[in-house]
């Protein structure tokens, strides 16, 4: 297909937009790297141009996808969209060297163009996942060496999170292991990093750690029957990184960076964990920050059970602060270190709860651990057993 550009300077410009047989077009990693359209330029594509650039990309790999989108009447519909392998979608109107990361089993861009006047191009770039040490350094090193690591896994997935993202990711470990990764980046109003599983329907089992855990997957957070699993959701997980593995059978699972849906408690009784970021594995960095909602429109006052499994109380700037809220106010705070540790459990009633610990950068521990459970007050203190007593004594006497 060839089209001519007129330019305001009185001249025709020659462009050449690639053909796109039977509506879609396949890269593979095998060219590295690919252009398109390949001359590299900005180009305007004819109206009514309909392509699927299918990317495939395999176990063990991912592609960086570099996009330039300008459009002089984009309308209501986007000209280019993103489709991940989970099949998330992203349109896009304009972009300007806009970066997107696709993994195992890939994704495409749908170009659409309508009568948009659209400028497009892609950079499409496949490279090998490797363990490059500091996690920090790009979104994509939160894999560590998968692509040494999957002859232990019949299934890898890994998720880069969006802004306030919740999705459902589909795991089948019915001939072995599923891994799912997760990355998830702070944003500058929101420093503390939340992610974690909203909801989990099928079968197996399902492990959730705390960080990537590999080589070896070890000291989960918690594991969940995935047929049943009460009121154990959601179980929140602070940090850029988490594991979730699952074996025997197929489930899914809804994932969430989603601060406010992961601290909801719609239901008495829900019970959880408060992990360190690096819980069971020994690092310097061990901190944590989670909030949990009281039961809302309740007419019960909500009980806040906290039992702490292990805490790790070394110096005078490891230490633990839990704040409780009513009605939007700060209520109580307590603050706990090593010259005035915590008990074995705390019960503390208000409508939200905000547990934060700290510990220093410099001394390796294996993280700490906290049980919680969203209960309520009976009501039934020492005047409602007294009256209780009086009405059981009125009860007996006229019978």
């Amino acid at each position: 297909m060839k089209i001519f550009l007129l330019f305001s300077l009185a001249f025709l410009v020659y462009a050449e937009v690639p053909d796109c047989p039977n509506g879609y077009l396949k890269f593979d990693h095998t060219k590295t790297r690919v252009v398109f359209p390949s001359d590299g330029n900005l180009q305007i594509f004819p109206d009514n141009y309909v392509c699927q650039l299918q990317i495939t990309v395999p176990l063990g790999y991912f592609a960086t996808l570099t996009i330039d989108v300008e459009s002089a009447n984009p309308g209501n519909s986007a000209p280019v969209k993103v489709i991940d392998q989970t099949n998330q979608a992203e349109d896009i109107f304009r972009a300007t060297a806009e970066r997107f990361y696709l993994v195992s089993q890939g994704g495409s861009i749908n170009l659409s163009t309508g009568d948009s006047k659209t400028q497009f191009r892609v950079i499409i770039e496949w490279k090998q996942l490797l363990f490059l040490g500091d996690p920090t350094a790009t979104v994509i090193n939160f894999v560590a060496n998968l692509y040494e690591l999957t002859q232990q896994f019949t299934e890898i997935q890994a998720l880069v999170y969006p802004k306030d993202w919740t999705g459902e990711l589909s795991m089948d470990a019915s001939k072995g292991k599923s891994l799912v990764q997760t990355w998830a980046q702070a944003y500058q109003r929101e420093p503390a990093i939340i992610q974690g599983v909203l909801n989990i329907n099928g079968n197996g089992s399902l492990a959730v750690y705390a960080n990537l855990s590999l080589p070896i997957l070890v000291n989960p957070i918690a594991t969940y029957d995935a047929s049943n699993t009460g009121n154990q959701l959601p179980q929140q997980v602070y940090g850029p990184a988490s594991s979730y593995l699952l074996t025997g059978g197929k489930s899914k699972i809804t994932l969430s960076n989603d601060k406010n849906k992961l601290e909801q408690t719609k239901n008495f009784g829900r019970t959880g964990y408060f992990a360190s970021q690096n819980f069971g594995t020994p690092d310097r960095i061990q901190d944590f920050e989670f909030g949990l909602t009281g039961v809302a429109n309740s007419t019960t006052r909500t009980i806040f059970h906290l039992d702490f499994i292990t805490m790790y109380f070394k110096g005078d700037e490891d230490y633990l602060t839990i704040a409780v809220f009513e009605d939007g106010a700060q209520v109580t705070e307590r603050n706990y270190n090593v010259t005035s540790p915590v008990k074995s459990f705390l019960e503390i009633p208000g409508d939200y709860c905000k547990v934060s610990y700290r510990s220093r950068y410099g001394e390796y521990n294996n993280g700490s651990l906290i049980h919680y459970k969203v209960t309520y007050n009976s009501g039934i203190g020492f005047s409602g057993i007294f009256s209780f007593i009086l009405v059981s004594f009125h009860l007996f006497a006229f019978h």
